[in-house]
């Protein structure tokens, strides 16, 4: 349990210390845009939405590999914590790459409609799992082994070289890549939709997060169970590739296998899309 308040106190000081720093840049020429001013406000949104939902990715993680979470919770509550800091270092470039992604893709895919957006967010969020692959990695195995971060990066590579990085790749890319444009495109426009109609924005943001959140999983979920049950097997002891990790899935409890764990993914997103939009849009409206 100590080791659980240590972590929850490093995670309230990486959030207060993004912030404090997206709110220190501030100045005349905060409200233009800029690349670093993205920077900061992705990575502050990012490390919100991970101490809040670090419990929700290890109920995922396990049911993704046909294990019982509430087992390992009971046994011990504070593994639904771990790799929270992994998962903190992990957010901070990813979110960041999807802000600062989406709003420099602008100058090569302008517009505002929702096929235009949906792309240049999709795009971006696919970048991004260049930056969250590795982090991701370690801690499937490091909730897998009970262990710290360090051994469990040390053992990767002993077992799968420096490649053992890009395990999962593609699959997190797509992942990525759809949750990105149901963050940055879809969310907003359906919370502005339910907020002129029913002029009230807390209504509006639960209801938005309620249509989106579950749409956004679903489409996405095949991807992260695939890259999950990849990076699992790090040293490719049943599963090669892609392919491969789908034709494991699937032989192992049919289409349903897929969505395993979808639920307290599903909540996350819930959770995720509508904190991250308020953080990024409070740090980026004009003061």
């Amino acid at each position: 349990m100590n080791s659980l308040n240590v972590l929850c106190r490093r995670a309230l000081f990486f959030c207060i210390a993004g912030i404090s720093c997206a709110q220190a840049m501030e100045g005349p020429d905060f409200s233009q845009p800029s690349f670093i001013k993205n920077v900061f406000i992705g990575s502050a949104a990012g490390m919100a939405e991970v101490v809040v939902n670090q419990p929700t990715i290890f109920i995922k993680n396990s049911l993704q590999q046909n294990e019982n979470p509430f087992k390992a919770i009971f046994q011990s509550p504070s593994q639904l914590y771990r790799g929270l800091g992994v998962n903190l270092v992990c957010m901070i470039p990813t979110t960041a790459m999807q802000v600062s992604g989406s709003e420099k893709l602008k100058t090569v895919m302008p517009g505002e409609d929702v096929m235009t957006s949906l792309m240049r967010n999709g795009i971006a969020g696919g970048l991004s799992a260049f930056t969250c692959n590795a982090s991701e990695l370690i801690i499937v195995n490091q909730q897998n082994w009970k262990a710290n971060a360090l051994t469990t990066a040390q053992r990767l590579y002993r077992e799968g070289g420096p490649l053992v990085a890009t395990r999962g790749l593609t699959a997190k890319a797509m992942r990525e890549g759809i949750f990105c444009a149901g963050f940055l495109t879809a969310y907003p426009r359906v919370k502005k939709r339910f907020e002129e109609k029913t002029g009230s924005d807390i209504l509006a943001t639960f209801l938005a997060a309620a249509s989106v959140a579950p749409v956004t999983a679903a489409v996405s979920h095949p991807f992260d169970t695939i890259s999950t049950r990849m990076q699992a097997d790090a040293s490719k002891k049943s599963i090669r590739g892609f392919f491969d990790a789908a034709r494991v899935v699937y032989h192992q409890g049919g289409s349903k296998a897929f969505f395993a764990g979808i639920t307290p993914r599903t909540v996350r997103m819930m959770v995720a899309i509508p904190l991250m939009t308020a953080v990024k849009n409070w740090l980026s409206s004009e003061k």
